[in-house]
């Protein structure tokens, strides 16, 4: 039986007891989900999560992305909330979360902002990515957030080059 790469994650999600998504942290999370990681999914990982929904939503892409930590934050820095609130983005009421195995069935790409876990995605499918040369945003805001662009811009690319555009409803 041929099934598309879409099926099948389908297939895994309902088998995990899910439809194509699950609920962790109050996100809902959506087949082909790119899966940001920072150390402590308050900052990088959360801006790269931000800019690239609102440019794969621009794009009409169909994936979205998450911020996961590998130590979380129990909350996102307050001057991290301001400089989001200044690019649009409300952050607020945000809880940074552990990247988990529960995380991988419908994760697409997974990437690696100046960290690793290898533990958690040793043994899967999912194509993993490292960004290890983002300034920190605690540091320089700006030159950060312009690294993070830059590679997002480069990912939704390659993205939107496949099979990759959301369906019409």
């Amino acid at each position: 039986m041929f099934m598309t790469r879409r099926w099948k994650a389908l297939l895994v999600a309902l088998l995990l007891g899910g439809a194509g998504s699950h609920v962790e942290s109050g996100e809902k999370k959506p087949a082909d989900t790119i899966v940001f990681v920072c150390e402590h999914g308050s900052v990088k990982s959360l801006i790269a999560m931000q800019w690239f929904n609102k440019r794969a939503q621009e794009r009409g892409l169909r994936q979205r992305a998450v911020s996961r930590g590998v130590t979380p934050d129990a909350s996102v820095p307050q001057g991290i909330v301001g400089k989001l609130r200044e690019d649009g983005f409300a952050v607020e009421s945000f809880t940074p979360a552990r990247l988990s195995t529960a995380d991988l069935p419908t994760t697409e790409r997974i990437i690696f902002i100046g960290t690793d876990v290898v533990s958690v995605t040793k043994g899967s499918r999912v194509k993993i990515d490292e960004w290890n040369d983002i300034p920190p945003a605690s540091e320089d805001y700006a030159a950060s957030r312009a690294a993070i662009l830059k590679r997002i811009d480069m990912l939704l690319t390659e993205l939107g080059k496949g099979r990759n555009r959301a369906e019409p409803i």
